[in-house]
């Protein structure tokens, strides 16, 4: 008579030591083992919900470590570990991607005469606007400020990373509206290519982001390859 339930307690035990779901506990009995049933149950159920919590609170600093707060795309650190990843595979299958930087023009004075709260939203509608600009195994990224990454991790002919370049010039070509103010936010960008253009990661970023320098000397609102201004160069 004792033996049985007992047996089920200390199964249950194990079962809750294993992360599994606690059944045939003997919490229908009025005695002591009822009662110990029950407050074993009761036990583990407030363990398993503070375990819940602190898994929660683990993943959502993970997040922050990764993501930028404000457009909540990743932000530099997750950038550039994806970034290695990226060269390191294309240095083992002999594939090749693009890197693309891209600044927003006309955000100083966004910011400097409507404010930093609009500044804010405006990024978190440019971020909108970006991932709403590339498929989905394209990583973008904050770096910070008014700069963004893409990364296009796979392409057939270059000329389809120059049409989805345009087509983000297009759509940031559109009005922005914010808070009552509509403006204008145009957007700059530099592209390189792995691996023509960097031997690894930092000398790609740094690629990307001449070029862009390149494509604001210009008109603005326009894209610049790092191959034609190599090419150009004397």
């Amino acid at each position: 008579m004792l033996a049985k339930p007992l047996n089920a307690i200390a199964a249950a035990v194990k079962q809750f030591e294993a992360g599994n779901v606690i059944v045939n506990l003997p919490t229908e009995r009025a005695d002591e083992i009822g009662y110990l049933a029950r407050s074993f149950l009761q036990m583990s159920k407030r363990l398993s919900s503070q375990v819940g919590d602190l898994q929660a609170r683990e993943q959502h600093l993970q997040h922050l470590a990764h993501h930028d707060p404000l457009t909540g795309l990743p932000n530099r650190a997750m950038f550039q570990q994806v970034l290695e990843t990226m060269v390191d595979k294309a240095r083992a299958d002999g594939s090749r991607f693009c890197l693309m930087f891209i600044d927003l023009d006309k955000f100083k004075q966004v910011n400097d005469q409507l404010g930093h709260v609009v500044g804010d939203q405006a990024l978190q509608l440019a971020a909108m606007r970006m991932r709403a600009s590339v498929r989905g195994d394209d990583l973008v990224a904050r770096l910070g400020g008014d700069e963004f990454t893409i990364l296009v991790r796979s392409f057939r002919h270059e000329s389809d990373v120059t049409a989805m370049a345009q087509k983000l010039i297009h759509v940031f070509d559109q009005p922005f509206a914010v808070d009552g103010h509509e403006f204008e936010m145009t957007c700059s960008i530099g592209i390189s290519m792995f691996p023509q253009d960097g031997k690894d990661g930092d000398q790609l970023l740094n690629a990307a982001d001449a070029a862009m320098y390149r494509a604001k000397l210009g008109t603005r609102s326009r894209l610049e390859w790092f191959s034609d201004l190599s090419r150009s160069a004397p």
